[in-house]
């Protein structure tokens, strides 16, 4: 997001901004201090870091970050109906011992939902294995998400690509989705 601002009649300087990214502690590719290393070289003024269900890339990025305001977020989804909603709370704070406690509730509903796709795609005749899963998001601690096992599908060869493995197993409507 790029805009300007006015303090009084003084037009400030634009900036560019990404208030929503993923890391490696949930479904991005790159880890906290990647992703603020990137940030830095697209020269961007501040980044939120939102991944699912967890605040623990905000500490890495926020020690790494010298030249960048890292904005403390999580994102979390809910149901309406048959539709995902997916919220992002900004400004966190990361001392809540009842906020810690509810994302690791989330957290570990995420490893019991990979683990039951796995076993769908298992059912369909798929053979993954919840460790190929797992090396494709960075370990049990990670907030594990449908992208780790696309990803897993892909690298086992069942699919050639993330689209290709949401569209045959993973998405709302496919064999292997759960919600």
């Amino acid at each position: 997001m790029t805009g300007s601002a006015r303090i009084g009649n003084e037009k400030v300087a634009e900036q560019t901004v990404d208030l929503h990214s993923h890391t490696s502690c949930s479904d991005g590719r790159l880890s906290p201090v990647g992703l603020v290393d990137l940030a830095v070289s697209k020269g961007l003024a501040a980044l939120a870091i939102t991944d699912h269900d967890t605040v623990a890339g905000v500490g890495p990025a926020t020690a790494h970050a010298k030249e960048l305001e890292i904005v403390p977020g999580v994102e979390l989804s809910a149901s309406e109906g048959n539709s995902d909603i997916h919220i992002l709370g900004y400004f966190i704070d990361l001392e809540s011992r009842l906020l810690i406690e509810h994302l690791e509730v989330f957290r570990s509903y995420r490893f019991l939902r990979g683990r039951q796709i796995v076993e769908r795609l298992n059912e369909l005749g798929v053979r993954l294995s919840f460790d190929d899963v797992l090396a494709c998001s960075g370990g049990e601690s990670a907030s594990i998400g449908r992208p780790h096992v696309a990803q897993a599908l892909v690298d086992n060869g069942y699919v050639g690509t993330l689209e290709e493995a949401f569209r045959i197993y993973l998405g709302s409507h496919a064999p292997a989705y759960v919600p």
